[in-house]
């Protein structure tokens, strides 16, 4: 009986033929049913695979962000400012002598955040993490969209969401109106842009608040959040990462109004998480009124442009501090 031989299956060439035969037909269907992956490739608005200077967010905070952070972020900056919206106004651009990256997410909790960290601390590039500590942060947890429920590849080519921002990187128009992310190579989101248009009126809020019995209003803590941020230290800690955190200055008037009540017991929760290595404060004592007592630094119980710009003085000269080996790591 002839010797069958088998090589010609198993031997390099038919081996890589075959690889390239299937790589090309996967192209193909994928050009077919996703005409916009081609842009999204060239364009490359999230520096997935490129290093061709800064990159802005079109729209879909979540999203950008979650992509930037894999690559574009690491490579570039020195550490990241992340929270809430509480957080998401704070221009790094006024913080100097940090290169930080403003990672916050309008409206995120501290498992996205966590989720939204992960790419960037694990790059093993970053100096600092700046935590804005919240309630907000810890009040649910899980994700809030889809946006974090496919993988990096499915989302930066395959999405519908990405062919709507390969067409603006390749057009240079705003997706949104008014333009929130002009100038968001660092991550700012000038949602003040928003607040301007509604002509909100703090003071009106805060007269309303001041007819409230104090304390008459409460916040939740889910310990699944207070978990959450445990996992973001953590996650900084073995990363080599230096933790600064900070509880984000409420208003004075919010402040009785809502937080006072159940401000000790949060406090508690989240001092727990820290160690003498971290460098941790609270925003929310006399030392700061200049910002909480200040009817201009707000918009609703945000920060506006003002206060947030006092704000990033107040992280900057912290930072400053550290890099001059003076900063208490002390509450």
């Amino acid at each position: 009986m002839p010797r069958l031989n088998f090589s010609i299956l198993t031997s390099e060439r038919p081996l890589r033929l075959l690889a390239w035969g299937i790589g090309a037909t996967w192209l193909a269907m994928l050009l077919i049913t996703n005409s916009h992956v081609p842009a999204a490739i060239r364009h490359d608005p999230f520096g997935l695979w490129s290093d061709s200077g800064p990159r802005r967010i079109y729209t879909d905070e979540r999203a950008s962000k979650y992509l930037l952070a894999k690559r574009y972020v690491p490579e570039n900056f020195d550490g990241v400012l992340m929270g809430p919206s509480y957080s998401a106004n704070i221009d790094p651009g006024h913080i100097e002598g940090t290169r930080l990256y403003n990672l916050s997410i309008n409206g995120g909790n501290a498992y996205e955040l966590k989720h939204v960290f992960e790419p960037a601390a694990s790059s093993g590039r970053l100096k600092y993490l700046v935590l804005c500590l919240h309630p907000y942060i810890v009040k649910e947890s899980g994700f809030k969209t889809k946006t974090f429920g496919t993988t990096y590849l499915e989302l930066a080519l395959l999405s519908r969401q990405a062919g709507r921002i390969a067409a603006a990187a390749s057009s240079g128009r705003s997706m949104e109106q008014p333009d929130i992310f002009a100038r968001s190579e660092a991550g700012w989101h000038d949602f003040d842009q928003v607040k301007d248009l509604e002509q909100i009126d703090f003071r009106a809020r805060v007269a309303g608040m001041a007819r409230n019995v104090p304390g008459s209003q409460s916040f939740h803590v889910d310990p699944r959040g207070v978990q959450d941020v445990r996992d973001i230290v953590a996650l900084a800690r073995s990363n080599n990462i230096r933790v600064f955190a900070f509880y984000f200055p409420n208003d004075i008037w919010s402040f009785e109004a809502i937080y006072r009540s159940g401000w000790d017991a949060f406090r508690r929760d989240m001092d727990a998480i820290f160690g003498p290595e971290d460098v941790v404060w609270d925003m929310n004592t006399p030392d700061y009124d200049f910002i909480r007592a200040n009817l201009d630094a707000y918009s609703d119980g945000h920060l506006n442009r003002t206060g947030a710009r006092l704000t990033a003085k107040v992280l900057q000269d912290r930072l400053a501090a550290h890099q001059a080996g003076s900063a208490p790591s002390t509450r």
